[in-house]
């Protein structure tokens, strides 16, 4: 796998803990929030959820295209490196 591997993880974590942050952030956010308008602690709550679930899906889905973007092109150059004929190999060695 190698060093597609390696960005998929290090970016992941590194967006998992991003995730983990913004739905804290936009949790406290919201309550705040509906506090300070009025709207009491439900409503607060709620409308903290909504922000947070909105920036959870958004990062969830920043997650899925980065993994799969880092993933395919960690695979498309171990793939390319493979194929790329080496100047030691069979190919290139007479045997007449």
């Amino acid at each position: 796998m190698g060093l597609g591997l390696v960005l998929a993880l290090g970016l992941g974590l590194a967006l998992a803990l991003g995730l983990g942050l913004a739905l804290g952030l936009a949790l406290g956010l919201g309550l705040g929030l509906g506090l300070a308008l009025g709207l009491g602690l439900v409503m607060g709550l709620a409308l903290g959820l909504v922000m947070g679930l909105g920036l959870a899906l958004g990062l969830g889905l920043g997650l899925v295209l980065v993994l799969g973007l880092s993933l395919g092109l960690g695979n498309w150059a171990e793939g390319r490196d493979a194929r790329t004929p080496s100047v030691l190999s069979n190919q290139f060695l007479d045997h007449d």
